[in-house]
């Protein structure tokens, strides 16, 4: 799961820089990390949706926890949203004010939302990147801005790297870390039932 997610990171930097030095951004939209319609956004999206569906799913398996999962998955749900549709500029309301005691309610929910201790491990380390990616937004601005880095700069695009490369993949990391979740009593119960199988079998024998 790590291996997938740093792949994904570092497969998006390469296409960042490569889109800023070598093509011009010529293809803003397709191959920007920074662009809410690229094609690692995309899969971003995608891993949150699959964090929403995960806790629906863990919610049906675990009743004593439903609400947690129920008011995680709405949450997700929404930020999924917001980041496929770009709602809160859509609906021109201030950013801090509405997503950051979303997101805050987010991270503490999940920070405990699972038992397992390699789950919750995992979980947690995909909130300590999404949290890097968004103290490196406010803080590296400002600085990069006094010694006169914009856009186009290498200290500008290497921070849009590492940010967004976090970003992707902490939700990687959390996504797969709930859908291992949800998914492993159908796999106990698969595994239980071939090897009571393979039993019966060599009895016969």
């Amino acid at each position: 799961m790590l291996g997938v997610a740093a792949a994904a990171a570092i497969a998006q930097g390469a296409t960042h820089l490569i889109h800023v030095f070598v093509l011009d951004g010529r293809y803003a939209d397709l191959l920007d990390a920074d662009s809410n319609r690229s094609v690692f956004d995309i899969v971003s999206v995608v891993a949150e949706g699959s964090a929403c569906a995960a806790c629906l799913a863990l919610a049906g398996l675990y009743r004593s926890a439903r609400p947690r999962f129920l008011a995680l998955a709405g949450l997700l749900a929404f930020i999924t949203v917001d980041d496929a549709i770009g709602l809160h500029d859509r609906i021109g309301v201030d950013w801090p004010l509405v997503l950051f005691p979303l997101l805050a309610c987010t991270f503490v929910l999940l920070w405990s939302a699972l038992d397992e201790r390699r789950a919750s491990a995992y979980i947690r380390v995909g909130l300590l990147l999404l949290t890097m990616s968004v103290l490196l937004g406010q803080a590296a601005e400002p600085v990069l801005t006094a010694f006169g880095w914009g856009v186009g700069s290498w200290p500008y695009e290497i921070k849009i790297v590492i940010k967004q490369g976090a970003e992707l993949a902490g939700w990687i990391v959390i996504a797969g870390a709930l859908v291992m979740a949800a998914a492993a009593p159908s796999m106990r119960r698969a595994a239980s039932h071939a090897a009571g199988r393979r039993t019966a079998t060599s009895g016969s024998l």
